[in-house]
């Protein structure tokens, strides 16, 4: 209470004052600009907002796709799911549900608000996937808290697992972390009422190697950070026959202090200790394969050069151990100019896609996944909003688009990533959304705007076809946290033009 000062109040956001405050502010608000419901305005954008027409997200796990769905006879959601995309493309899929919150936070007599799962995959000695996931990892919250308890889900019969079977079970909610080591074995940090356990800041401090059938506060703590870390937690990840488990210590919002080794079956691999190696603390560190993956925050020296922040290189783990960073032989990947940032990377079976901003537009890359040679980019960058997602990084390079503009709805598109930027094109329609506005008459283009100081803003225009060069106009910009927005589809602000 003392860091919110006068202001704490706000907090509890369902307290008498708070509420108090906020019907007085809308009053006043009102009073000056009139009822909004009265508006024809208001009607079309709450039509918009109840509006079922969704498209559905899947995800690739084993042999199923799963998607979670919300609606207004399900506001808690539906863990659902498909055979085959063959299903998925039919106007009506045939879902079978897989795990509904709504119903069980009615037998439980809880307000249970989901919060995601992690499926336990099996992998053989070469670190490739076997067989389809049986298990999940179930995080719930009680009424939509950042805390969450975890329960152990069985995927084939659809039901949390029984006591008999010895399931993983947090209970109490804390702010945790949990990932898969193995079948029966979990990297865990929660709260589990020893001190010490979380940090200052409420995120755990430990982790442990939670074995089933043994209590979580009996698991050994393998690894510990320090209490004005901001969070601590480790996790293992697999990726082209290539295995590495990671442990981090999250110093601030934009640090961390890191270490990796490879997972090997005795686990005696020795830990590397990034920061040693040359990483600065700033910088993201995954890995594809045998190679680590950086993103640096602030000019990183790697292979005898400099690179300025905002960078992408790659380097091979075990060069990397050898000779630290300056001395390893290091690929870039994307380094930026004044215009052009990293948005976002993907990876399919055979190929790196890098999503490029240049000035807020946005241009695909395709690497080839082990040379880094360019595989069929894109020439120029789009005016418009899109991402791509593997179906499966593993096994196949096909992936998900999603793509929308300021004047056309978003689409959901199957395609090929070895056939590059000519993929795009010829991506097979999946799922779309209807058009919520007339916007045959609209148009949508770039500008450039020139700050006192010389500095050129690029800014995005949607106006009315022919409109008047010197007009009034609505003006929109963001960038907290570093974020750039770019062109989509928004129907609630087209419905009001």
């Amino acid at each position: 209470e003392a860091r919110q000062g006068e202001h704490a109040w706000l907090e509890e956001v369902l307290g008498d004052e708070a509420l108090a405050f906020a019907r007085a502010e809308n009053a006043r608000t009102e009073a000056e600009l009139g009822d909004p419901t009265a508006s024809p305005t208001y009607a079309r954008i709450l039509s918009i907002l109840e509006s079922k027409e969704k498209i559905p997200s899947i995800s690739k796990i084993g042999d199923y796709y799963y998607n979670f769905w919300t609606s207004a006879e399900n506001p808690r959601g539906l863990l659902r799911r498909v055979k085959s995309l063959e299903e998925f493309r039919a106007a009506e899929p045939d879902w079978e549900v897989v795990l509904d919150v709504d119903a069980l936070g009615k037998a439980e007599d809880a307000s249970w608000v989901y919060k995601g799962s992690a499926s336990r995959r099996v992998y053989d000695a070469n670190n490739k996937l076997v067989g389809s996931p049986t298990r999940t990892l179930v995080s719930l919250s009680p009424g939509g808290s950042d805390a969450i308890v975890r329960r152990e889900f069985d995927l084939i019969s659809k039901k949390f697992v029984d006591a008999s079977e010895s399931p993983f079970r947090l209970d109490k909610p804390s702010k945790s972390r949990c990932s898969w080591l193995d079948e029966d074995t979990l990297y865990l940090g929660a709260d589990l009422g020893a001190e010490g356990d979380m940090t200052s800041s409420g995120y755990p401090r430990r982790v442990r190697e939670w074995t089933r059938g043994t209590a979580p506060e009996d698991a050994p703590i393998v690894f510990e950070g320090e209490d004005g870390d901001v969070s601590v937690g480790a996790y293992l990840s697999r990726s082209r026959g290539h295995a590495f488990e990671w442990r981090y210590r999250t110093t601030s919002f934009y640090t961390s202090k890191r270490w990796v080794r490879r997972h090997v079956a005795a686990r005696d691999a020795p830990w590397r200790a990034l920061e040693d190696l040359g990483f600065p603390d700033d910088a993201s560190v995954s890995h594809l394969g045998e190679s680590l993956l950086v993103d640096n925050r602030t000019p990183i020296e790697a292979g005898g050069e400099t690179y300025p922040a905002g960078s992408y290189l790659a380097v091979d783990f075990d060069d990397v151990v050898a000779h630290g960073l300056k001395g390893a032989s290091v690929k870039a990947l994307f380094v930026p100019t004044p215009t052009t940032s990293l948005a976002g990377v993907s990876s399919t079976k055979d190929r790196l896609v890098l999503k490029v901003l240049d000035d807020v537009k946005t241009r695909l890359v395709f690497l080839e996944a082990n040379t880094w040679l360019d595989a069929g980019s894109e020439a120029e960058a789009q005016i418009r909003g899109i991402s791509l997602s593997a179906v499966d990084a593993e096994e196949s390079n096909d992936y998900f688009l999603r793509s929308s503009t300021y004047l056309e709805p978003s689409t959901l598109k199957l395609g090929d990533a070895k056939a590059g930027a000519a993929g795009l094109a010829a991506a097979e329609p999946l799922k779309a959304l209807p058009a919520f506005f007339d916007a045959s008459g609209m148009e949508a283009f770039q500008g450039r705007a020139t700050s006192k100081d010389g500095t050129e803003i690029p800014y995005f225009c949607v106006r009315t076809k022919g409109a008047a060069a010197t007009a009034p106009c609505l003006l929109y910009g963001y960038g907290g946290f570093e974020i750039s927005q770019s062109p989509g589809y928004v129907a609630t602000i087209g419905a009001g033009w």
